[in-house]
């Protein structure tokens, strides 16, 4: 897909979340994908994302979401979570552990995934989920 030079800023910050929590699922199914390959995790539990194992689409949304969220900055939009990113001055990793919280809460299928990806027992997303969607080599 050929994206133009100059993207549109994101309207809202509603669909700047929506584009975030892709990104974030398709990290999490990729994951749990990988998890079940390498054999850490069982095979049973929600399905993955076809694109989430192509490095491409995720590149690309990644890509396309930053370029909008310069594309507001130089027009002087404010989105809350872009303010608190730079002004905690959250690096990436930070940033998708910040989506992959607010997904648990907002996304059920995040959720789920995010569940799978989780070796331990109990409420919440634990430690070696989060690492698992960040790290190739998480276990």
């Amino acid at each position: 897909m050929t994206e133009p030079t100059t993207l549109a800023p994101y309207p809202d910050a509603a669909t700047h979340a929506h584009d975030e929590l892709r990104l974030t699922g398709m990290l999490a199914a990729r994951a749990v994908a990988r998890g079940r390959r390498e054999g850490w995790l069982p095979g049973a539990g929600p399905a993955g994302d076809a694109a989430a194992d192509d490095d491409a689409s995720v590149r690309e949304l990644f890509t396309r979401i930053e370029r909008r969220l310069a594309r507001g900055r130089e027009l002087g939009a404010t989105l809350a979570m872009d303010v608190l990113r730079q002004r905690l001055a959250l690096t990436l990793g930070e940033q998708r552990v910040v989506w992959a919280l607010v997904g648990y809460d907002l996304d059920p299928r995040l959720r789920q995934l995010l569940r799978a990806l989780s070796t331990e027992d109990g409420p919440g997303i634990a430690i070696g989920a989060l690492m698992a969607l960040l790290y190739e080599d998480a276990r």
